[in-house]
């Protein structure tokens, strides 16, 4: 009978371990499951941040776009004239600009039929067929197919004035450092 009673004894010990254990693992896996789930809640959130922010840098890729447009129409357009007595027009981001004596923004149009001069450092725009376009003096090089403004780096071993008609009839195009 004694070995009866240690066997339902191991037996009961047995049932209680692998009860314990069960219920253990049932509220350690409760706890985990509460856990992926507020991992996941957190998930959902940042996805919706990343939604909202790829929204926004879109909107702005958007605007950008646009001013990109409202810059080139500016820089092939319009003009800026210092108020001194000197008849050269100049791009708003010239290095020989000076607004402490105030100035002027022009249509290049206007301001060339006013015998404003493009400025040679800047590249400021020239309207095309105009008298400007026929004669303003741009340099080339004796081996080169790009045309420059005085005082390009490009220029330091040889420097040809010709028109900037005469540059584009025979083949030459601007140089990309220097924007004439």
């Amino acid at each position: 009978m004694a070995t009866k009673t240690k066997v339902i004894i191991s037996y009961i010990l047995i049932f209680a371990f692998i009860l314990y254990s069960s219920i253990s693992i049932y509220f350690w896996s409760e706890n985990k499951n509460s856990e992926l789930s507020s991992l996941e809640n957190k998930v959902k959130s940042q996805d919706t941040k990343i939604t909202s922010l790829e929204k926004e840098s879109n909107d702005y890729r958007v605007k950008n776009i646009g001013l990109k447009i409202q810059t080139v129409f500016m820089d092939n357009n319009i003009v800026l004239i210092n108020s001194d007595s000197a008849k050269i027009y100049h791009k708003y981001n010239c290095v020989n600009y000076d607004t402490s004596g105030g100035f002027y923004a022009y249509n290049v149009n206007a301001a060339v039929s006013q015998g404003y001069l493009p400025c040679s450092k800047c590249s400021a725009p020239i309207p095309v067929n105009s008298s400007i376009e026929r004669t303003y003096m741009v340099y080339v090089t004796a081996t080169g197919k790009k045309y420059h403004s005085d005082g390009c780096q490009y220029l330091s071993k040889s420097q040809i004035p010709i028109s900037l008609k005469s540059a584009t009839q025979n083949g030459y195009s601007a140089c990309s450092v220097c924007h004439p």
